[in-house]
């Protein structure tokens, strides 16, 4: 840049330095799920939303998973033989509308291997699916080979309750999405009522704020710190080795010098 015939420098900006990412102790992790309470208090009656954000909360806790990912989970990809879960489409807030998307962030679907832990958790999951669809008179039953979001609309249905998903083939309302939620006009999951709850949690347990993400986060450095390979952690997360140790290299960091 010149001035008056002078070459000026122009002044470097300062670069915003990048956050270390987030996350939970495992005595965090365990407080901040006792404030929700469990299926044994569930009332549809009620039409609360915190049973199901806590279920959905220790799944983003057990998989990694994006939030998106675990909000357009449907039982046609929970694979009990296999004892695997398919991520292989995605909520999305585009423009103020949520649409279903398929595909990932940055693959077209992703299996995730499931343990005792995730068993146990997808087997409460199944008793409310269950609850509700005693309640509102859904079909449950087992669902058809998987599909892909643009084989949903998720607009159809007219009851302000039994709205989830319409299967076009038969026309009947099934209770397909894993994480069902009550709203004022259908049964999708609505991540920002979940934020306001995550927030209303984090206050209760008396723990500083961080962002819903940090699920994720705490997976990625929980699985790091027990020695799981980087491959096999990005596999599952559907990032690369590359972003896991440029974003959670302290986690890799030796706590004392091993005997050679």
């Amino acid at each position: 840049m010149k001035e008056d015939g002078a070459l000026v420098k122009r002044p470097r900006m300062e670069r915003r330095k990048r956050k270390n990412p987030s996350f939970f102790t495992e005595e965090e992790r365990s407080l901040f799920l006792e404030q929700f309470p469990t299926i044994e208090d569930f009332n549809p009656d009620s039409k609360d939303n915190e049973v199901i954000f806590g279920l959905f909360c220790r799944f983003c806790f057990l998989t990694g998973c994006r939030l998106g990912e675990a909000g357009a989970l449907t039982w046609d990809c929970v694979r009990d033989a296999s004892k695997q879960v398919l991520f292989n489409k995605v909520i999305a807030d585009t423009a103020n509308k949520l649409q279903m998307q398929d595909g990932l962030k940055s693959q077209e679907y992703r299996v995730f291997p499931v343990n005792a832990q995730l068993k146990e958790l997808l087997s409460l999951l199944q008793q409310y699916r269950h609850i509700l669809g005693r309640h509102y008179n859904l079909d449950i039953r087992d669902p058809a080979p998987v599909r892909k979001a643009s084989d949903w609309n998720l607009f159809t249905a007219t009851h302000p309750i039994e709205k989830d998903f319409r299967d076009k083939e038969v026309g009947s309302r099934k209770l397909e999405l894993v994480f069902p939620l009550f709203t004022r006009k259908r049964f999708y999951f609505n991540l920002k009522t979940y934020q306001l709850c995550w927030k209303k949690k984090l206050e209760e347990a008396n723990l500083p704020y961080r962002k819903p993400y940090s699920t994720r986060h705490t997976f990625i450095s929980s699985c790091l710190e027990k020695g799981i390979p980087v491959n096999d952690i990005a596999k599952w997360v559907g990032n690369s080795p590359t972003v896991i140790y440029k974003n959670y290299a302290s986690s890799l960091i030796a706590k004392e010098v091993p005997e050679l």
